[in-house]
């Protein structure tokens, strides 16, 4: 709705029809400053799911906002295990655009966690171009680094399909020479080949748990808060065993 009408379109409506409540499923760099403050100053009670269009400016105008989200740190962590179950001694990670605030927080998780086994790896490109070309970019720049890699952990599934390409192109096998495993278990992951491993999001539950949010902030004006719901991991045939 907000995409096709228009962000400014869409927030006259609300006001002009005194909405009093307000489900974000994410946002995007239009729902800038001047957004969210009329949202507040109206006193529409908000509640964003899910990732948010990462800004300094943008970041700062979530007065009176409630989130909903995946515990992004825990999915990472989840990775790093399945991994080193695998026997993956050399664990990189694969940046996304930057503007997406779950791919900070993945690659934060990822530099503190696998600290325990080695020095971070981090493959990123200097400029945000899309989800696939960052996958299919980033391991030109991991492989340069001259530095052992057998695993890549992707910042979600489009990066890590252009990851697979470009390894492919390098005539490198997935799984038998590098291991590689996505974040957000799309529909897509079971006809890739190989098949993508993942981490799941409960996205029913991040449903559930947003409007009840937002109900208990009508009904029982409570405080805005952040609440964080479990992923699990799904296996597949990208991340068998090295050999």
């Amino acid at each position: 709705m907000l995409a096709e009408a228009g962000y400014e379109k869409c927030r006259e409506a609300f006001i002009r029809n005194r909405i009093e409540g307000l489900i974000l499923c994410g946002t995007m760099k239009a729902m800038n400053r001047d957004f969210f403050d009329r949202l507040y100053d109206n006193k529409i009670r908000t509640v964003v799911t899910g990732c948010f269009f990462h800004d300094r400016d943008i970041d700062g105008a979530f007065k009176d906002v409630s989130f909903v989200n995946v515990n992004n740190e825990k999915g990472v962590q989840l990775q790093i295990n399945h991994l080193l179950g695998q026997d993956r001694k050399h664990i990189a990670f694969i940046a996304g655009p930057s503007h997406d605030s779950d791919m900070h927080l993945r690659k934060k998780a990822y530099s503190e966690l696998i600290q325990k086994y080695h020095e971070p790896l981090i493959g990123k490109l200097a400029q945000d171009t899309s989800y696939l070309e960052h996958g299919y970019g980033a391991v030109d720049a991991l492989l340069d680094s001259r530095k052992k890699i057998d695993a890549i952990i992707a910042y979600d599934d489009e990066v890590a399909l252009g990851a697979i390409r470009r390894l492919h192109e390098k005539g490198l096998n997935v799984p038998a020479d590098v291991a590689v495993i996505g974040f957000d278990n799309a529909p897509e992951d079971d006809f890739t080949i190989p098949r993508l491993s993942s981490v799941s999001l409960p996205t029913r539950e991040i449903g559930i748990k947003s409007v009840e949010l937002l109900l208990d902030r009508l009904e029982n004006k409570a405080e805005p808060k952040t609440i964080y719901v479990e992923p699990a991991l799904v296996v597949r045939e990208s991340t068998r065993p090295a050999i």
